[in-house]
């Protein structure tokens, strides 16, 4: 069984903003990503990491986006969506196709990622709600273009 893990301290320090839950078909949000994360998912009823058969955590990726919601006002917009799921459909599954489809190779901080929660799938275990189902879009960070840069250095 594998316990090497790494976390990123300063989500730890500062946290990371208000988890955005979907909670009805239709919810969706948009934001532009301030940080990857990834870390075990844990069983909803006990707590305890998800394992695989060999032992090994089930990973989620962490992301948090700044967003325009304002609950209150000391509400800053930052939200983390977990992604999960192999399936095309899941939210890693959308994600993992809205990054291909934007000609990406990865999820980048300064990219703008939109989820929405589109449906539900049939269940699959007795006494379980049925798996959310999600599509995304990924729009890459703008490269920095030599004339910006060349502007940032340039002699007035």
């Amino acid at each position: 069984m594998s316990t090497d893990t790494t976390y990123d301290p300063n989500a730890i320090l500062m946290g990371g903003g208000k988890s955005f839950s979907f909670a009805a078909i239709g919810d969706k949000i948009a934001g532009t990503v301030t940080a990857i994360d990834a870390q075990p998912q844990t069983d909803i009823q006990t707590g305890e990491v998800k394992r695989w058969k060999d032992g090994n955590p089930m990973m989620q990726v962490i992301v948090t986006l700044d967003t325009e919601i304002a609950e209150d006002a000391g509400d800053d917009g930052a939200r983390r969506v977990y992604l999960k799921g192999s399936r095309p459909d899941t939210s890693l599954g959308a994600v993992r196709t809205a990054v291909k489809a934007a000609g990406a190779s990865k999820i980048e901080v300064g990219g703008t990622l939109a989820i929405a929660y589109t449906g539900d799938g049939e269940p699959t275990q007795r006494g379980y709600n049925p798996p959310k189902q999600y599509q995304a879009k990924y729009t890459p960070p703008a490269p920095v273009s030599q004339a910006v840069v060349d502007d940032i250095f340039a002699d007035d």
